[in-house]
């Protein structure tokens, strides 16, 4: 990421998914460009799911003329909820007891 934001190039899809680790354990981000890609081709966007969402900084849900570009400080957002993963070993948000769509999982019942 250090290498891409030195060069102004916002990633915009940061996730664990697109953290890869070579033959010589040796981090890759992959996926870099896939929005500036489909933008020049005027690929209309597919509404993504909420399990892709889950490394989606605040202003980029908010804002989906920026979700497609990304923003370096939203990459920052995402790499802050994959060291997250790493750290705790569990999904995002794995803590809340949340779904993805945002829904609480109940932790207890009155029956």
């Amino acid at each position: 990421m250090r290498y891409l934001h030195h060069r102004g190039v916002a990633h915009g899809r940061l996730k664990s998914r697109n953290c890869v680790v070579d033959g010589r354990f040796v981090l890759k981000v992959t996926d870099h460009g896939h929005g500036r890609l489909l933008e020049a081709q005027r690929v209309l966007p597919e509404p993504p799911r909420a399990e892709d969402q889950l490394w989606t900084a605040p202003e980029l849900l908010r804002d989906p003329s920026l979700e497609r570009r990304g923003t370096l400080a939203a990459d920052i957002f995402s790499l802050g909820i994959i060291m997250q993963e790493v750290v705790c070993r569990s999904a995002p948000y794995a803590m809340l007891e949340l779904t993805p769509e945002g829904t609480a999982a109940p932790v207890w019942s009155l029956d």
